[in-house]
């Protein structure tokens, strides 16, 4: 069963999806309302390719770590100081040796110049990931 915060109800509820319909006053967009079973507030309204029921199906998280494919991967290189090499040269080189085995991590990004206590919240980030300045602590490390 889903379950979403009502503001009405200030608790999780379970909730009703309302069928997805047409609407030509907007646009002829297709839509639907996301209501909390107790007390009918709509707490969302969703877009819908096509008209019609909807149910929600939960999508498993990808847990810290794990591998995630090429095009995910190169998403977080940006910044990275071996950016360059991931065909964005013109030397022909295709690909940076460190993205194949890269996992995403949580850190701190730290200035060199920067004194402790490093109080910054953690950041995701690729476990190779290297920007000129910086350098990447463990999320729990203060000094």
């Amino acid at each position: 069963m889903v379950k979403f915060f009502c503001e009405l109800c200030e608790t999780a509820q379970p909730v009703i999806i309302e069928p997805c319909k047409k609407d030509s006053l907007n646009g002829e967009k297709i839509w639907g309302d996301i209501v909390c079973k107790e007390c009918h507030l709509v707490i969302a309204t969703i877009e819908c390719d096509e008209a019609g029921e909807y149910e929600f199906v939960r999508k498993e998280k990808t847990p810290p770590g794990d591998p995630m494919n090429k095009t995910e991967r190169l998403k977080y290189c940006i910044g990275c100081r071996n950016n360059f090499y991931n065909d964005n040269n013109s030397l022909d080189i295709k690909e940076c040796w460190s993205l194949k085995d890269a996992k995403m991590v949580s850190k701190k990004e730290v200035h060199i110049d920067q004194v402790p206590p490093w109080t910054q919240k953690p950041i995701r980030l690729l476990s190779c990931f290297h920007k000129d300045g910086f350098w990447y602590v463990e999320p729990d490390r203060i000094n």
